[in-house]
């Protein structure tokens, strides 16, 4: 169990991020065992760059401004990491029909600027030298093929498992970029070219760093792909077009750990990988190998940054360097049928992150006592051999049982264990002692013995008061679940006394001062016949009904007035506000000048020294009385003058204001029909000329009569 990296790690020290690494456990089924699990992301941890790229004419483009952006890369990754290694790599498809054009013209150049076909090409294994770097995507060709899709997992699988011939390092975070145009054939596609055999995840890189296998083996298949990337800690980023941005996106749900970026001709590749590895980085998921759940389950609770524990396997917005804190609980469900599987290695691992945790689990099935090689047959510690001893426990012969097999069942009997059972019970004894031989033994609890014929009775099962059962000694004692009461005590707890005294009223001598009824030692208010409660320990105050306020007037007005206190006959206190209490009464009374009093009074009972009751009336007065202001009756009568010159101002300003709108609006009305009169001045407008004009139908013409 080693302690987590420090920042700043180099790749010749152990990097430590996951705590701890390996633990044992053994357990039974239908038991489970929680343990902490520790992540912390080393920062300045190893960053391992491969970007493999498709070299068809269409990545042209992308060849060269990758060639630009080289240095740049460097120098952004290095902002990370200072120990940061990078690599290249090529792919185009199979130089098989109907992949590529087999003709003898096209297999040397398929286009006038083209090299041969080829399946992947390692250009430069991982290293610190950007420029050579730089200088390999320059000096690559292009080359072409006949359809559509092109061998890319043909080049990812070769890129992750040729991990000497790569340079992948064990301890660093390894990141393949896979940039291309287009989409991919994947396994059962060789089939068209007569390519039967499947890809057998092994790698097969010849003297020059070709793919050899290229045409002799299938393309792989997704799940191969998913299971090398997470056996090798590989992250892959698909660097894709947004022409094929769905597919991918589709094709990364099922490899996990990768993602995909866009890529276009304004792609900045620098960012596009920056990017992308925060967004790796800032994500934290546990997965194990478990395979069969029937067996083992393995559950997680965390916090991650928020502090807030819940069950999931994930945290997400963290940062390199955060600590996060997972709570896993492994519960053995059942014994598995395959002896082989009893004894197994679970392995839980972060994506992204090369440490694991290593559970060994040893699924205890069987005891070491039972078998058969520990029994001791015809055991003494059997009642003399008539059991067999294994386990710490006899194994009774026929006709024999009980602990030790002391008790002998006579043949033809009934059971005698069914005495033991009082009626319905499913637990001998009452589930509170043992059956020997027919008879409870009872056992003890909480310090008392349990008894009866079938242990169903005890001395602590009872009601209690005051924390204590049946009320303590003095008042009861418990018999089989129910209290017997002593002299002077009754009720369920022997909480209440017989005697009435404690509800008799020490100044008036009458029960519950009348107002009540004696109920277990205590008074039980009623009402009076206005519906008022009367309440107090002998319910001799009621706080709605008038009270005893008429009582204190003289006094109270007398100590406001004059500023005194009179502790003579009761305690009495002034304050700047009087407010009332449950058990206080306000009073309030005025005097012949309408001016207020306020006051509060409450009784306090005290033990004297003869060990009677006595009452002490406790008075507290407000300071000061309030007193109405005299009516100024000047002031009041000029203000009532003013307001009505002010109403008559306003009134008579409203009445002018509305006549003037009113003669505005009739000019400006006869002024309009003057401008609209159409007759001249010579003209009397009622006049009606004696000439009439009309039409003769028969002639068409017009005729004028005077």
């Amino acid at each position: 169990d080693k302690e987590l990296s420090e920042a700043n790690v180099r790749d010749d020290k152990d990097i430590i991020q996951l705590k701890p690494q390996r633990i044992a456990l053994k357990l039974r089924p239908h038991t489970k065992q929680t343990f902490k699990l520790t992540v912390r992301q080393a920062v300045g941890y190893p960053v391992d760059l491969y970007y493999v790229m498709d070299l068809s004419r269409t990545m042209r483009d992308h060849k060269d401004k990758l060639a630009k952006l080289g240095d740049q890369l460097a120098t952004e990754m290095r902002k990370i990491t200072g120990n940061f290694k990078i690599g290249f790599g090529s792919f185009i498809d199979k130089q098989v029909m109907p992949f590529i054009d087999i003709t003898p013209e096209k297999l040397k150049r398929p286009c006038r600027t083209c090299i041969p076909t080829y399946g992947f090409k390692n250009h430069i294994s991982l290293s610190e030298d950007t420029k050579r770097f730089v200088e390999e995507i320059k000096n690559s060709k292009v080359s072409g093929n006949l359809d559509g899709p092109e061998g890319g997992l043909d080049a990812i699988m070769q890129a992750i498992v040729c991990k000497e011939r790569i340079g992948w390092r064990n301890q660093s975070r390894k990141l393949l970029v896979y940039a291309t145009d287009a989409s991919f054939h994947y396994a059962g596609d060789g089939k068209l070219a007569g390519i039967l055999i499947p890809n057998d995840e092994k790698c097969h890189l010849d003297a020059n760093n070709y793919y050899s296998e290229s045409n002799t083996q299938d393309y792989p298949s997704v799940s191969q792909i998913n299971m090398q990337a997470q056996l090798n800690n590989v992250n892959i980023i698909f660097a894709v077009t947004n022409e094929k941005g769905n597919l991918y996106k589709r094709l990364s749900t099922v490899i996990e750990g990768s993602n995909v970026a866009p890529l276009s001709e304004d792609s900045n590749v620098v960012q596009l990988i920056r990017d992308s590895y925060d967004k790796i980085t800032s994500t934290l998921i546990l997965k194990n190998n478990l395979t069969d759940d029937g067996v083992v389950r393995i559950t997680y609770h965390t916090g991650c940054r928020e502090g807030v524990i819940k069950e999931t396997d994930r945290c997400g917005n963290i940062r390199v360097g955060d600590t996060i804190d997972f709570d896993i609980t492994l519960e053995v469900i059942s014994c598995p049928k395959n002896l082989a599987k009893r004894n197994q290695t679970i392995k839980i691992k972060p994506l992204s992150i090369s440490d694991d945790l290593h559970i060994d689990l040893e699924i205890v099935c069987d005891c070491e006592c039972e078998k058969p090689w520990n029994k001791q047959l015809k055991s003494p510690e059997c009642n003399s051999g008539n059991g067999t001893f294994e386990c710490g426990v006899c194994s009774c012969h026929e006709n024999y049982y009980g602990k030790k097999c002391e008790c002998e069942l006579n043949s033809g009997k009934k059971d005698n264990q069914a005495s033991c059972y009082n009626g319905n019970d499913t637990k001998a004894c009452s589930g509170n002692g043992v059956c020997s031989c027919g008879q409870c033994l009872c056992k003890e609890a909480k310090g008392e013995s349990y008894y009866g014929k079938y242990c169903e009775c005890d001395r602590v099962s009872c009601k209690r008061h005051n924390g204590e059962v049946c009320g303590g000694e003095d008042h009861g004692i418990c018999d089989c679940g129910r209290c017997v009461c002593k002299n002077k005590w009754t009720g369920t707890a022997c909480e209440c006394p017989l005697s009435q005294d404690s509800c008799m009223d020490p100044f008036t001598n009458t029960l519950c001062s009348g107002h009540g009824t004696c109920e277990c030692g205590k008074c039980v208010c009623g009402r009076n016949d206005k519906g008022d409660s009367f309440t107090g320990k002998w319910c001799e105050d009621c706080p709605t009904c008038s009270g005893h306020c008429e009582r204190y007037v003289d006094n109270v007005k007398q100590q406001v007035d004059e500023g005194y206190l009179d502790e003579a006959n009761f305690t009495a206190s002034f304050v700047d506000r009087v407010k009332a209490s449950k058990d206080e009464k306000l009073c309030e009374f005025l005097d012949k000048s309408g001016c207020k009093y306020l006051f509060k009074y409450k009784y306090e009972y005290l033990i004297s020294s003869t060990k009677d009751s006595v009452r002490n009336t406790i008075l507290t007065m407000q300071k000061g009385k309030q007193c109405p202001e005299p009516i100024n009756v000047a002031k009041t009568g000029i203000s009532i003058i003013g307001g009505i010159l002010l109403i008559g101002l306003l009134t008579l300003i409203l009445w002018k204001l509305i006549t003037y709108c009113h003669d505005k609006r009739e000019f400006e009305k006869f002024e309009k029909e003057i401008k609209n009169a159409n007759w001249e001045a010579s003209q009397n407008p009622i006049f009606k000329p004696s000439t009439a004009k009309f039409e003769n139908p028969t002639f068409g013409r017009m005729s004028v009569y005077q």
